[in-house]
């Protein structure tokens, strides 16, 4: 299987390394990872500014640009083959409930999904143990070979001595002393708090100690509000100045 993997934890992230240790004895594995830490970065990418490409080994490359960036060139420059699969990770630190929405590493993965390519965003929430990943990283290629799931995008969170996998919902985390300032300067972060749902959520799960495995749709329409708001279809159809400024 043609594998391709990157991160948003740069090149010389221990995660990454891992990742193509574990892989590249059994599949033809290809690194192209940003150069430098792009935590936080999302599905951003790089516009009206040359990306630079680095080439360090035959299968590992290094890219100026965030972890979209290297999907995209990946697939449509660098790579002589379409990749089976792209994984992103593994990220050291957890990307849970709608925070998710910030992640470079899920945003790697986002790329992938939208370029109809099984993708897996993995995560590791506790101790930089990366020991704990493999058996739920292999798992999940074996289902992408034997064809037994189409359409993949999964974001896959792995706690300290997993009790076990459960299949999840995005959770909610709040958070607690959001701003921190410093005088003239102000910084973002703030204590998660996990706020109990259904328990059926990511957050949950890992909370329980048990890995989560978080299937994530690339359509972010809402059928159900669609559905309501249709009407103003006909509004729009019987009025059609209706949404014109004459002022």
């Amino acid at each position: 299987m043609n594998i391709l993997i990157t991160n948003d934890d740069g090149l010389a992230s221990e995660g990454l390394r891992f990742l193509y240790e574990l892989l590249y004895r059994t599949h033809n594995v290809t690194i192209i990872a940003p150069s430098r830490e792009m935590s936080g970065c999302s599905h951003s990418i790089t516009l009206r500014r040359r990306l630079k490409m680095k080439q360090i080994k035959d299968d590992i490359y290094s890219i100026t640009g965030t972890p979209t960036d290297c999907v995209v060139l990946g697939i449509n420059s660098i790579l002589e083959e379409r990749p089976d699969l792209i994984i992103s990770g593994i990220n050291t630190g957890p990307n849970l409930g709608f925070d998710i929405t910030y992640s470079g590493t899920v945003g790697a993965a986002l790329e992938g999904a939208i370029q109809g390519i099984p993708s897996f965003a993995i995560s590791i929430t506790g101790c930089r143990n990366f020991e704990d990943t493999p058996g739920v990283i292999l798992k999940l290629i074996s289902s992408v070979n034997k064809g037994d799931i189409d359409r993949l995008f999964l974001n896959v969170n792995v706690p300290p001595e997993p009790r076990g996998m459960k299949v999840t919902k995005l959770g909610r985390r709040s958070y607690q002393n959001v701003i921190i300032t410093h005088r003239s300067s102000y910084e973002i972060g703030g204590t998660p708090i996990h706020a109990l749902s259904d328990g059926e959520t990511d957050v949950e799960a890992i909370d329980n100690g048990y890995i989560s495995i978080t299937p994530i749709s690339i359509d972010l329409v809402d059928h159900g509000l669609f559905g309501e708001l249709s009407i103003l279809n006909e509004e729009f159809k019987n009025k059609p100045g209706i949404y014109i400024n004459h002022g």
